[in-house]
């Protein structure tokens, strides 16, 4: 007997298919047994149904055990993805991220209780690869010309072999690779162009004969840049970090001290880095005491960059700070264990700190920002000595807070929102440690504040949250405002409608539970069923975009994968449901052997072509207690008869299973003798 998960039956059915459209199967017609009742069983939907690997969704659960844990798996049971915390009432939401898994296509999203004998649910999701640098291995994402790095692909397809491009699918071919025979996974080394400009680069997998033909990731190269003591005696050892040139790069350091002199020649990592005294040490010359400008020169790439020094007392700051950050503060070129004053020029008493210099000059020290510096002004810190004979004094800005939005739609993250999605708010330069308060639809119809967080140290913060409604006419304005509400930021995204519908899987006759946003505000939406040429029903949109309504399934209508559609004469929306049937077995008690006439007053196929391909139906023997499932026949032709299966267990209650599209559309109980 085969271990099912409750997933399609597409690879189990696909050889009896053909038998049964071909031959045709004969079923035996007898006395009817009872149909069997509806119970409440529970269901499973996602906040997505094409998804790729580390993507992030929200999975909502009803109809299961009051408070009730629900584990989530992929595939198979012992695939798990995490869990769901159920209410009282038995209903459950949470999110999870698709792992690196494959081959492309349809997977299983599995679901289930930890009460004893609760059956396992589950809902279908199309699996789409994604490529993207691994920086949790240190393949980078950005670095210098000529770096040399990796990406990773997930979810192609078995043994796939790809074109890999800087750029767009025209670009330059950095070569081809072939993914795995298990998963449909590879990775890719490479080097970055060496003489390309700042900027961030699109690197394109290009497939062949597949969907998506593209895949796409982003590279960033990064500008040369320096920090550098700001201070420093003849003689000493220089302190200083460059980046952004040609990996493994000879980097001629000069400047223009003693008449122009080169100081040093050094050679760049593989992501054309270099940090003295951490790579390797590098020593001033001697020099009178006075300003001077340190160069920076690759030799291949013919790359530059400078920085300011001092021969005698300066100091280095970062000059770009959140408000309310901590800015770090090093000095070089004083005497040495001279005790020094550092603060904040206007700001003395409020921000002065004492620091003894080391043995080489040198100090490091930490200040507060207070929140009373705003962005604009240009500030300055300065550090001195007792009597003012030693002092140094650089500048430094706030930066002005800013919010981004970042959806897990497939197309336009940063500038659409989804009804009901899964999203993240990320925010910059915000006040160190302070609340933020984070509003939807800011000062607009429906209004709402999606939650509070608290900044980190460098002023950033991230929120993820399910996507509010939003009328669809207007954009909607995503703000987040400090607590001391000096600071604040604003971000407009595009709604996008959508609803769902509960439950996901009906029997015919019942009703479902209609609830959408982000509609236009304030008509009327039309809801049909896929296969209706009219109007089902009809519901009134709020303000905000929000509706609720409620279809009845037909009594007479055929079973199987279908769709509800919502339309308010602007957008319309499809979300697909599952039409569940009654099922009617005959007879319902037996032992191995037995002869069952299984058929539906809402399914039947006489070897129709269109419905066996893309419906592939199938007949399955389910045993609950083991969570087994055995292929028993092809519904290709149906009603129809089909054997109950060796090695039952008397007294035990089987299913038999109507599966349609990879969905279980209707079951009956068999008990064994």
């Amino acid at each position: 007997m085969k271990t099912w998960v409750r997933r399609p039956a597409l690879l189990l059915v696909a050889a009896f298919l053909v038998v049964a459209f071909v031959t045709g199967i004969p079923f035996t017609k007898s006395g009817m047994s009872k149909v069997l009742a509806a119970t409440v069983t529970p269901t499973i939907s996602v906040s997505a149904h094409t998804v790729h690997p580390r993507q992030k969704i929200t999975i909502t659960g009803l109809g299961f055990a009051p408070n009730d844990t629900v584990f989530i798996s992929l595939d198979q049971l012992n695939y798990s993805l995490g869990n769901l915390t159920c209410d009282s009432d038995g209903n459950c939401s949470g999110s999870v991220t698709i792992p690196l898994t494959g081959p492309q296509g349809q997977h299983m999203l599995l679901a289930q209780g930890s009460q004893p004998d609760e059956e396992v649910v589950n809902v279908p999701i199309n699996l789409n690869p994604t490529i993207f640098f691994d920086t949790s291995v240190g393949h980078s994402n950005q670095g210098g010309p000529g770096t040399s790095t990796v990406i990773t692909g997930s979810g192609f397809q078995l043994n796939e072999t790809v074109s890999v491009y800087w750029g767009d699918a025209t670009g330059t071919l950095l070569g081809t690779v072939t993914s795995d025979s298990y998963s449909g996974f590879f990775r890719f080394p490479f080097t970055t162009p060496t003489h390309v400009a700042p900027g961030k680069y699109p690197i394109t997998v290009v497939r062949s004969g597949q969907k998506p033909a593209t895949a796409t990731t982003t590279f960033t190269v990064v500008p040369p840049a320096v920090t550098a003591a700001g201070g420093i005696r003849s003689g000493q050892l220089l302190k200083f970090q460059i980046k952004g040139f040609q990996g493994h790069e000879n980097v001629a350091i000069s400047w223009d001290a003693n008449g122009g002199q080169q100081i040093d020649v050094i050679q760049t990592n593989n992501y054309g880095l270099f940090a003295s005294p951490s790579y390797g040490e590098v020593f001033i010359p001697s020099a009178p005491l006075g300003s001077y400008t340190l160069t920076f020169t690759g030799e291949s790439s013919g790359l530059q960059v400078s920085a300011p020094i001092n021969v005698g007392p300066g100091i280095q700051v970062n000059v770009f700070n959140n408000p309310g950050a901590t800015i770090a503060v090093s000095g070089g070129g004083f005497r040495a264990g001279e005790t020094l004053n550092v603060f904040i020029v206007d700001q003395k008493k409020a921000t002065s700190v004492s620091v003894t210099t080391a043995t080489d000059g040198s100090f490091q020290i930490n200040l507060v920002a207070p929140l009373s510096l705003t962005p604009g002004p240009q500030y300055h810190i300065k550090a001195t000595n007792s009597d003012g004979s030693e002092k140094a004094t650089n500048f430094f800005y706030i930066l002005a807070p800013g919010i981004s939005w970042a959806s897990t739609d497939s197309n336009n993250q940063s500038s659409t929102a989804t009804y009901g999605s899964s999203g993240t708010i990320s925010g910059q330069n915000f006040p160190a440690n302070e609340q933020i308060a984070l509003y939807w639809n800011y000062q607009q119809a429906g209004q709402v504040e999606v939650g509070t967080v608290q900044a980190a140290a460098d002023g950033s913060f991230t929120f993820d949250l399910t996507t509010p409604s939003s009328p669809f006419t207007s954009d909607a304005t995503i703000e987040a405002i400090a607590s001391t509400n000096t600071f604040m930021a604003s971000y407009q995204v595009q709604p996008q409608p959508a609803f769902t519908l509960n439950p996901t899987s009906i029997l015919v006759g019942d009703t479902v539970s209609i609830s959408g946003g982000s509609f236009n505000g304030n008509v009327t939406v039309n809801i049909q069923l896929a296969g209706s040429t009219s109007v089902v029903s009809t519901a009134t949109v709020a303000d905000d975009g929000t509706f609720t309504g409620s279809l009845t399934i037909p009594s007479n209508i055929m079973g199987g994968p279908s769709s509800v559609s919502v339309s308010d004469g602007t957008v319309s929306v499809r979300v697909p449901l599952v039409i569940d049937v009654p099922l009617i077995i005959t007879p319902t008690t037996g032992s191995t052997g037995t002869s069952i006439s299984v058929q539906s007053p809402n399914f039947s196929n006489n070897g129709n072509n269109t419905i066996c391909v893309k419906l592939q139906p199938s007949i399955v023997w389910h045993d609950p207690t083991t969570g087994t499932s055995q292929f028993l026949a092809s519904a290709c032709q149906f009603p129809r008869t089909v054997t109950a299966p060796a090695n039952l267990v008397s007294g035990r209650t089987y299913e038999v299973e109507l599966i349609a599209g990879g969905n279980v559309i209707g079951k009956a109980p068999f008990t064994a003798q």
